[in-house]
């Protein structure tokens, strides 16, 4: 598929994704039902939308992380956006946590990034689900915290998985070369397995799982 291509429907996707937040807020508007960041319709409505845009940004991540072995800022920064956006819809106070969030991600990926651990588009992924979701009360309860904690554990569960399988497939294939050729040297790229594992695809379990059990329980790490 054309780059271009490519990018216009990850466009197409965040327009859609804004383009109903905006609708949900305007038909609440229009019934005169309004409410805090803790409660009430427009509230749940927000909240609802929140947890729609962390999947939506997840799977398309998971995707172009998957094929490209990159997670476009076409995806990242808009997300950051309409997180900021449907803070700012609900008042000062959600905003600022918004704002909150997206800098406690930046705060905590940063490092990794700069130990060369994870990617930049790792880090700018982990800041959409902080202005998505935001600080919580107390921070340490807070969304992209615990994503990023439960990530780390996903990766490397998927990197045990990934190094596992491509070990086995190697055996495969140097016992193939040999049925055809007989025993003889190998050599590593005819056996070389590309690419490593997509680190978006742990950030998104780990998002997923820190969704379900706010879902669930009401904190993204209901023991605390």
């Amino acid at each position: 598929m054309p780059a271009k291509e490519h990018y216009f429907r990850q466009l197409v996707v965040c327009l859609a994704i804004g383009t109903v937040a905006g609708t949900l807020w305007l038909t609440d508007r229009a019934t005169g039902t309004t409410s805090d960041f803790t409660g009430g319709p427009q509230g749940q409505w927000v909240e609802v939308m929140r947890n729609i845009l962390v999947l939506a940004v997840s799977v398309v991540a998971v995707i172009t992380d998957w094929k490209r072995r990159k997670i476009p800022n076409l995806l990242t920064f808009p997300a950051m956006g309409v997180g900021l956006l449907l803070g700012l819809v609900e008042g000062l106070v959600p905003f600022t946590r918004s704002v909150g969030g997206l800098l406690m991600a930046l705060g905590i990926a940063f490092p990794f990034f700069g130990l060369n651990l994870i990617g930049a588009g790792d880090v700018k992924l982990l800041m959409a689900y902080g202005a998505i979701k935001g600080v919580a009360s107390p921070a340490v309860a807070s969304f992209p915290l615990w994503t990023f904690l439960y990530g780390a554990l996903f990766g490397g569960l998927l990197s045990l998985i990934f190094y596992g399988w491509s070990a086995g497939q190697r055996v495969v294939s140097v016992a193939r070369i040999w049925a055809l050729t007989g025993p003889k040297p190998v050599n590593g790229s005819e056996t070389k397995e590309k690419g490593t594992v997509p680190y978006a695809m742990a950030l998104a379990m780990g998002a997923f799982l820190a969704l379900l059990l706010e879902l669930q329980t009401g904190s993204s790490a209901p023991w605390l």
